[in-house]
């Protein structure tokens, strides 16, 4: 997602967009631009599934305000994102983040080793204090490698192939079976040669002569039917 909800975004915003705000739904409009900063407001009936940010190749920024609504939103992904660097959690706690919300982030892992996240933590005399923490220190936003994304895909592609190949090896053998037990031209010949003689194989010939000579073979037992019930 995310490709088709901002089509409305003309290239040059696209490309000039260096910050991402997520902000609280304003019951009017998905998202506005302004100075190189795109403000995606938290639509929770469109802002679902995953939210691909490939579409801002210049990215340098993202800002989650307090109140944001990603109830059914799953992830979001960052991974041709290359050029971003921080992630800044507003007017929440890391504590009031990690349980508001289950979207995970993908990302390449270089990307993992650069970002930083800015929060704010709150001290006992209540008073906000900025922290900052490497993606890979926190435990606030849940993410995933691609590489690791891409590893598990190839391994159920993996699966897939190896059942498909056994239903092939199945397919075979049954084939093969199935060709064990089916005579064989030469076999046909043979047969012919021995019923009929030196002669060119025709089927309905071999047919007839088959049923010609079972016929004789029962032809004594018959016989000896009939005089049983004549007598």
């Amino acid at each position: 997602m995310g490709k088709e909800i901002f089509d409305d975004l003309k290239y040059h915003q696209k490309t000039e967009t260096k910050h991402i705000i997520f902000q609280q739904y304003n019951d009017q409009s998905l998202f506005s631009f302004s100075n190189g900063k795109l403000t995606i407001y938290s639509d929770p009936e469109k802002l679902k599934g995953e939210l691909d940010l490939a579409f801002c190749p210049n990215l340098r920024k993202i800002t989650f305000q307090a109140n944001i609504q990603f109830n059914v939103l799953e992830s979001i992904d960052l991974s041709k994102n290359e050029k971003l660097s921080k992630i800044i959690i507003l007017n929440q706690n890391q504590n009031q983040f990690f349980r508001n919300y289950d979207f995970i982030l993908f990302m390449k892992e270089m990307q993992s080793n650069r970002i930083v996240i800015s929060y704010y933590e709150n001290t006992s005399g209540n008073l906000w204090i900025e922290k900052y923490k490497s993606l890979r220190e926190q435990a606030m936003i849940l993410y995933l490698l691609v590489e690791d994304r891409k590893l598990e895909q190839l391994k159920v592609e993996n699966a897939e192939l190896r059942q498909s190949l056994n239903n092939k090896d199945l397919t075979i053998a049954g084939l093969n079976k199935k060709i064990q037990q089916t005579p064989t031209l030469s076999q046909f010949q043979e047969l012919s040669n021995i019923v009929l003689g030196h002669h060119e194989l025709n089927f309905n010939k071999l047919k007839h002569e088959i049923k010609r000579l079972k016929l004789k073979d029962f032809n004594p037992y018959f016989q000896d039917k009939k005089i049983l019930l004549s007598n």
